[in-house]
């Protein structure tokens, strides 16, 4: 009996018993000339033996001849082993060597400063209880010059529920200072009056808590914002000064300095956590 038959067969006694005739259409395909129906198995076991094989026939059981051909396909399951792949590994290169082509020191200093100031926000711009405080750190854009709230106007707590601006030296000032109090985050409604800026001092409600929640949320996208400004920056020079150092160590460099912006960026993510945690409290 040639071998495939033999293989055939091996794979088809342990098979149920009513599968067999559903090997009848490959049968007669595969030996047309050989063929004649069967309807049990010894009937197939007959045809097979035709082949030379040394075959004993078994009880024959009757089966329906039947045409239908059965199809099964199994898929590899996936590995439970693999992990995803995260993004490149971080480069370190030694601060000796980053100095030697730009101003770590410098490049550090930034990254801090914008923490240092997200720090400051939080503590003078996001309370709960609004107190003159929070104004006098606000700052004020006059003709691209930079001026603290309270070095042109006259803030006082008139009482626990309204804080009052004073701009009557100032008044071509009110716009300006109006939405720069609005922009600052600590979730007020300025009213103006005349040279005056009246400000309720919202109460601590669970709508109150969210707003300022957002607020937090707001301050750190725009200290990211200025993260990447810094590194983009120091990333520009870095590319400018390619032609004075190998190609590997400016590729090198760039990756030190796109993993510290990272850094600095998760922990102002953190920051923010900390802040929101305590501006909900038990509100969660």
């Amino acid at each position: 009996m040639c071998p495939s038959i033999m293989n055939t067969w091996r794979v088809l006694w342990r098979l149920q018993t009513g599968l067999f005739s559903k090997m009848q259409p490959a049968f007669i395909q595969k030996y047309p000339s050989s063929w004649t129906p069967f309807n049990n198995r010894r009937q197939m076991l007959c045809m097979l033996s035709k082949c030379h094989g040394n075959i004993d026939p078994r009880s024959s059981v009757s089966l329906t001849a039947s045409y239908n051909w059965c199809h099964i396909r199994e898929y590899a399951k996936a590995s439970k082993s693999k992990k995803k792949t995260t993004g490149k590994p971080k480069v370190f290169v030694s601060d000796d060597q980053m100095e030697e082509v730009i101003n770590l020191t410098a490049f550090k200093s930034e990254m801090s400063s914008v923490l240092e100031q997200l720090q400051l926000d939080y503590l003078n711009q996001l309370s709960l209880r609004v107190s003159t405080r929070v104004f006098d750190t606000i700052t004020v854009k006059i003709e691209n010059k930079e001026f603290r709230l309270n070095q042109i106007a006259q803030i006082i707590q008139k009482n626990p529920s309204l804080i009052v601006i004073n701009l009557r030296e100032s008044t071509q000032y009110l716009p300006i200072v109006k939405n720069a109090i609005i922009k600052s985050g600590a979730a007020i409604n300025p009213q103006v009056d005349g040279t005056t800026i009246f400000i309720p001092i919202p109460k601590v409600s669970k709508e109150h808590r969210e707003k300022l929640c957002k607020s937090a949320k707001t301050f750190c996208d725009k200290s990211k914002q200025k993260l990447r400004e810094i590194c983009n920056r120091y990333t520009k020079k870095l590319k400018a000064s390619k032609g004075a150092f190998s190609e590997d160590l400016i590729m090198n460099i760039q990756e030190s300095l796109i993993n510290q912006m990272q850094g600095k960026m998760t922990e102002a993510e953190e920051m923010m956590a900390r802040k929101q945690k305590d501006l909900l409290g038990d509100q969660k």
